[in-house]
């Protein structure tokens, strides 16, 4: 299995980070993803493949800022799916399976996050739509991707009829 955290805003921009059936997140180097904010705990949670959920599974490990899906506090193990919005201490990341067949498809009940994953006013659907246009040129890691913004298709025009041909 695999699956990947994408940071697509703020100091951490375009960080992408591929990790297989287990990660630990933290501040410190040793762990397997290490976040270098204030903000993020020395060990502040577990990203994890299970068995029993099918699927990769979040867990917080008494971190003081707090680890987050789609803006809910994670208050036991979570169960993810592709295109969550994930925050350790407020450091904001899109998670997604790499692979499909791991049971990683958008959650059935959560509306997928259409703005850029963040907190506040950019939290929930937004006027642009996240999405992957491929490989980064010399971003943070060679699996670096770019999240570019779409805008959204324009709404058709109502039908009117010219000033004057009606107002008899």
């Amino acid at each position: 299995m695999k699956a990947r955290l994408f940071c697509p805003t703020g100091e951490f921009s375009n960080l992408s980070l591929i990790f297989g059936d287990a990660a630990t997140v933290g501040r410190r180097p040793e762990n397997d993803i290490s976040i270098p904010s204030s903000r993020v705990s020395g060990r502040h949670a577990i990203v994890q493949w299970s068995e029993e959920a099918r699927g990769y599974v979040l867990e917080d490990l008494k971190s003081t800022n707090g680890t987050f899906v789609a803006g809910i506090p994670v208050r036991r193990p979570e169960k993810l799916h592709s295109i969550d919005a994930v925050s350790f201490g407020g450091v904001e990341f899109v998670f997604q399976v790499l692979d499909e067949a791991a049971g990683g498809g958008p959650h059935p009940d959560r509306t997928v996050v259409e703005g850029a994953a963040g907190s506040g006013s950019d939290a929930g659907p937004g006027p642009d739509r996240t999405v992957v246009e491929g490989a980064a040129d010399g971003g943070a890691s060679s699996d670096a991707t770019v999240f570019e913004k779409r805008p959204p298709a324009a709404p058709p025009l109502p039908e009117s009829t010219p000033p004057g041909k009606d107002d008899r």
